[in-house]
């Protein structure tokens, strides 16, 4: 189901989480408002759900980490606040976690270093606080980790050495005290580094 890049408004139905067969889910790029419903959670099927690029507001529904087959998810560019979910820490074929430009505040769950199958994690642009976890390290195939304009503190993490794909990190715009971790000199892939 496709509606994105249209000039939809209002609520997105509750009634969509009753398409028990769904795979994608695209709505993004619109003017929809009100919350992400819990509802979606029932999409046991669904494999990639877009919904950036709107005004959704309220927080991240914890039920999105029983969807255990998504693979993409993308929550950018919205309203969004709250806590990110450690539920989200359960979708363990997940690749892509877009959840840049909202207002989510708290600290990064230790819970998203379980997602070992993440290629690109996206959390810049928010209001997070507390440290990087440091259960990133585990994350083997992540290519690309963006945190940078939050309110991060704390030192970096020298397990983020240990991630031998990482091509682009960028940790800029935060509140980060500490030494560069000599760690960092592993990462022979990276090509971007914004401190």
């Amino acid at each position: 189901l496709y509606l994105y890049e249209n000039q939809l408004s209002g609520s997105i139905p509750q009634e969509l989480g009753m398409l028990s067969s769904l795979s994608d889910l695209g709505l993004s790029t619109n003017n929809l408002t009100g919350v992400i419903p819990a509802s979606l959670g029932n999409l046991s099927n669904l494999t990639i759900l877009h919904l950036f690029k709107n005004q959704l507001s309220g927080s991240i529904p914890q039920e999105l980490g029983m969807l255990s087959s998504l693979s993409d998810l993308g929550l950018s560019t919205n309203n969004l606040t709250g806590v990110i979910p450690a539920s989200l820490g359960n979708l363990s074929n997940l690749t892509i976690l877009y959840l840049y430009e909202n207002q989510l505040s708290g600290s990064i769950p230790q819970e998203l270093g379980m997602l070992s199958s993440l290629t690109e994690l996206l959390l810049s642009i928010n209001n997070l606080t507390g440290v990087i976890p440091t259960s990133f390290g585990n994350l083997s195939n992540l290519t690309t980790l963006y945190l940078h304009t939050n309110q991060l503190s704390g030192s970096i993490p020298q397990e983020l050495g240990m991630l031998s794909s990482l091509t682009d990190l960028q940790l800029s715009r935060n509140n980060l005290i500490g030494t560069i971790p000599v760690s960092l000199g592993n990462l022979s892939n990276l090509s971007t580094l914004y401190l």
